[in-house]
């Protein structure tokens, strides 16, 4: 995947008149106001000797702070333009290109998605929405019956064609996360628009107009690129014998079981568990495939930049990304559902999905990722963020929050709101 991209940035973050050094072990800079949500982020990746990360924070459409520590790989430290691996926060990127359509009229939420991708009738889906789809109500969560091996999974195309041709399964029209056919959705939709794949989409709708250098989905080949986070943290377990030869017969069986069996069942096809075990270089397939609800890459700076725009009126620093009537469109996510996939009371909405039932969360809006990588969104406070890290312990739902219990409120708490 080789895509245009601007031209390199600086590798520092250029700090505004009157900020402060952060904490001892972190680099970047810091508004005064903002010091203890940057001392939070210093005891996460400054005294913890693995993984590192990122955080860049907007109110009001301008960096307050903008931080980054710990290391990238085993060999290199995390710079201003390290690109980490966001995972499921890729569903908030991919999302805002399909709002970027929408903008122009070329996309209406309430239409049927057959309307602009034909093939997605097939089986009875014909009146399945865009709306639908970004609520995770399409009832095609689960990848059974519609991938059988990882080499369908890594191809976005083939993998597009198997859902267009899949029947509806049972949760339609209630929310049921879709781990990873959501993207692929999102993307036939786009492509079937646009006859462009979402990796191109990326740099076009989002990249260009935002002027952001080192997003992409997977892996950039841009020789220029060489700012990229691996996730290396996997791989001491996955090859400890006899864990190697058995993991994939243990993950059949809990697939079986109620509750994480069915979470299970819409992000697991054999194979998929190797896709991260390799030795901290960057050879593990995740990197090079297209997974539109999965694998983007991106600087802290840059994603806060995204939801900065989301936050605002739709643009910031001068670079329009969407008009005010959509961007006021994403928010509020009001109220919860109860999830199906997840088990556990969240909204979705338009691509994106509400936080925890917090104060500090009310009308706020984005999307996190496996181990905690957060793009997130607060219209009413003005405020927007960025987190980015590659330490990627588990899967519980304790590492989601990885940003919002420790950072997010002291955030709010920072600027006043």
């Amino acid at each position: 995947m080789t895509f245009a991209q601007p031209a390199p940035a600086p590798e520092t973050s250029p700090a505004p008149a009157g900020a402060l050094t952060p904490p001892r072990g972190v680099s970047g800079w810091v508004s005064s106001d903002f010091m203890l949500p940057a001392k939070a982020f210093a005891l996460l990746f400054s005294r913890l000797k693995f993984g590192g990360g990122a955080l860049c924070v907007y109110r009001d459409g301008r960096p307050v702070m903008d931080v980054w520590a710990g290391k990238a790989t085993v060999d290199t430290d995390w710079t201003h333009d390290t690109a980490g691996l966001i995972f499921s926060a890729s569903k908030g990127v991919t999302a805002t290109v399909l709002h970027r359509l929408a903008d122009r009229g070329l996309l209406d939420y309430d239409a049927p998605i057959a309307e602009y991708w034909p093939d997605f009738a097939a089986n009875g889906k014909g009146r399945i929405t865009v709306r639908d789809a970004l609520a995770h109500r399409v009832g095609m969560s689960r990848l059974d019956g519609i991938i059988d091996d990882i080499t369908q999974l890594g191809d976005l195309e083939e993998f597009e064609r198997r859902l267009a041709a899949a029947p509806i399964g049972a949760y339609y029209g209630r929310q049921a996360y879709h781990s990873l056919t959501i993207g692929t959705i999102m993307s036939g939709i786009a492509r079937g628009i646009t006859g462009e794949g979402m990796g191109r989409l990326y740099q076009s709708e989002i990249a260009q107009p935002l002027g952001l250098h080192w997003l992409s989905l997977g892996r950039s080949h841009d020789p220029a690129a060489q700012h990229t986070a691996l996730v290396p943290a996997l791989a001491p377990v996955m090859h400890r014998r006899p864990l190697d030869t058995r993991l994939a017969p243990a993950l059949e069986r809990v697939k079986r079981l109620p509750g994480i069996g069915g979470t299970l069942r819409t992000l697991h096809v054999p194979g998929v568990e190797w896709w991260l075990a390799d030795d901290g270089t960057p050879i593990s397939p995740i990197y090079d495939v297209e997974l539109p609800a999965g694998n983007a890459m991106v600087p802290a700076h840059e994603l806060a930049k995204m939801y900065a725009a989301l936050a605002g009126d739709g643009s910031v620093d001068g670079r329009r990304l969407l008009s005010p009537d959509t961007a006021r469109q994403l928010a509020p996510i009001r109220g919860l559902d109860f999830d199906r996939t997840l088990g556990l009371p969240f909204k979705f909405q338009l691509g994106y999905h509400s936080g925890p039932p917090l104060r500090s969360l009310s009308g706020s809006f984005g999307h996190v990722g496996l181990g905690g990588s957060t793009g997130w969104a607060d219209p009413g406070r003005g405020l927007a963020a960025g987190f980015v890290h590659n330490r990627l312990s588990s899967t519980l739902v304790a590492d989601q929050n990885a940003f919002f219990t420790p950072l997010w409120p002291l955030i709010v708490r920072a600027a006043g709101r």
